[in-house]
């Protein structure tokens, strides 16, 4: 693999792929931090070119928080992987929008001259954006990227010489935890986010999510040594592991991490999933070396979750036994490829003869058989469930019914036991000790929500156990609550 050096900057697209949004809810917990953020402050307007006239202090004041969102950001991005960009945008579309999910105190002026500032004094890199307007001869239309920031080691020096930590860095209130997305206006376009009213089930899911944040900011989550393959990273499946070996990767507790929810396609039915946690996007290898409070884990997850709810709701469960990724014909080495086609059935438009294949794809099946008669096997095999295929984002709808297991999963770990607890989607990661009380409510929250759609739930598949013990004690549990 080429070093990043040797890459020119036309050819390395790579703050493309490994980048997300920036974020803008850090804040100066501490003295310290805010002295360091008002002396940065003083920097900056010494850096900027004469101004006719001083600034106004409300203009200084604005100016300051988005510094400090800013630079705080960068350097808690920058501490956690040297690769990471954050996109920003330098026009004013950037921010418009619903009230709700914008900065207050975000323009295109501010956060403009921030950047400008922190990457000529060698705290950031940056790549400029691109926006383009193409007529098509039915009218114009645009597309590009947004603009993007990393720390540099500069940065972090920056930061050692402030003597700043975990401790110094908080998080406020103004990252909207409840995301309302619309459908895109184009097949790859971006979704935007929509206006909403409170009610009192947005208002108690945002809570929960405070309430699960302020418990985990009492404990430490971090990536232990490596348990298998003598200490290296499994070879990351493209399909598998989009994001390679994470060994860059440098911990946080995870409470300096906020989960939001996001629904989608203007419904509240339609999604609903947790995201943004930073173990989220490790692979799961990885996954497997999170220690909390210095305990190993335990990763359980709802096997086949998805199919398995489609045959439930269809008044057939599948047996225990039956893997519905099992396809006649097809190797088991490829059910992760089976897997992915199985999910853009359950998303595919109505009438859409074919479904493409995923980057990999084709070649891990070359000498066996196309992507196409992949899916068309996959389809025979799960003919009793064709009601759920090609009918539009029926997936979203079967998140929404994960989501809404998830929130009771989490929420009694918050409340009820106060205990850690990580998720990921349709699974859920705990401290060895409390792996028995997860398996149970996991299967209650399951029963709980199933019970709602159909009259006699079977019992959820679950998988990850640390031990054979273990999940016979949790089988034997099951048929008593079954």
């Amino acid at each position: 693999m080429r070093d990043e050096d040797d890459v020119s900057p036309i050819q390395d697209r790579r703050h493309l792929t490994d980048s997300r949004p920036i974020r803008w809810d850090r804040e100066a917990a501490t003295s310290r931090a805010s002295a360091a953020i008002d002396a940065l402050l003083d920097d900056l307007e010494a850096w900027e070119p004469k101004r006719a006239r001083r600034r106004r202090a409300a203009d200084r004041g604005r100016l300051r928080v988005i510094l400090e969102a800013v630079t705080l950001e960068l350097w808690l991005a920058r501490r956690d992987t040297s690769t990471r960009w954050l996109a920003y945008s330098r026009g004013d579309l950037g921010y418009v929008g619903p009230d709700r999910y914008r900065h207050p105190e975000a323009s295109k002026t501010t956060v403009t001259l921030v950047a400008d500032f922190l990457t000529s004094t060698g705290l950031a890199e940056g790549r400029a954006g691109s926006y383009r307007r193409e007529d098509h001869g039915f009218g114009q239309s645009g597309r590009g990227y947004l603009s993007r920031l990393r720390g540099t080691d500069g940065l972090l020096a920056w930061a050692g010489e402030q003597g700043l930590t975990d401790d110094d860095v908080a998080l406020n209130d103004r990252f909207e935890l409840i995301r309302l997305k619309g459908p895109a206006k184009t097949r790859r376009g971006r979704k935007p986010l929509l206006h909403y009213d409170d009610t009192p089930d947005t208002t108690a899911m945002r809570d929960r999510l405070r309430s699960w944040a302020a418990m985990m900011a009492g404990h430490e989550v971090t990536l232990g040594a490596h348990r298998t393959s003598g200490g290296k990273t499994p070879p990351g499946d493209p399909l598998e592991d989009p994001l390679g070996d994470a060994e860059e990767f440098q911990a946080r507790g995870a409470g300096s991490c906020r989960l939001y929810r996001i629904f989608n396609d203007g419904r509240w039915d339609r999604g609903g999933r947790f995201y943004g946690g930073w173990w989220q996007g490790l692979s799961k290898a990885d996954r497997e070396r999170l220690l909390i409070d210095g305990e190993e884990t335990v990763e359980l997850d709802f096997a086949s979750l998805h199919p398995r709810l489609c045959y439930q709701l269809n008044g057939a469960p599948l047996a225990a036994d039956d893997d519905p990724y099992a396809v006649p014909g097809v190797p088991d080495t490829l059910r992760d490829v089976v897997k992915i086609a199985m999910m853009q059935l359950l998303n595919a438009q109505p009438g859409k003869a074919r479904v493409k294949a995923p980057p990999g794809a084709t070649a891990r099946l070359k000498g066996r058989m196309s992507y196409k008669a992949l899916v068309a096997r996959l389809e025979a095999r799960h003919g009793s469930i064709s009601n759920w295929f090609r009918q539009g984002l029926r997936g979203l709808e079967l998140q929404a019914i994960d989501a809404a297991i998830a929130d009771v999963v989490m929420n009694y770990f918050t409340v009820a036991m106060k205990r850690p607890i990580l998720p990921v989607h349709d699974s859920f990661i705990v401290a060895r000790r409390d792996e028995r009380k997860l398996a149970e409510t996991m299967a209650l929250a399951y029963q709980g929500q199933l019970s709602r759609l159909v009259a006699a739930p079977a019992a959820p598949v679950i998988r990850g156990f640390s031990s054979g013990e273990e999940e016979a004690d949790f089988l034997a549990f099951a048929a008593r609550w079954s």
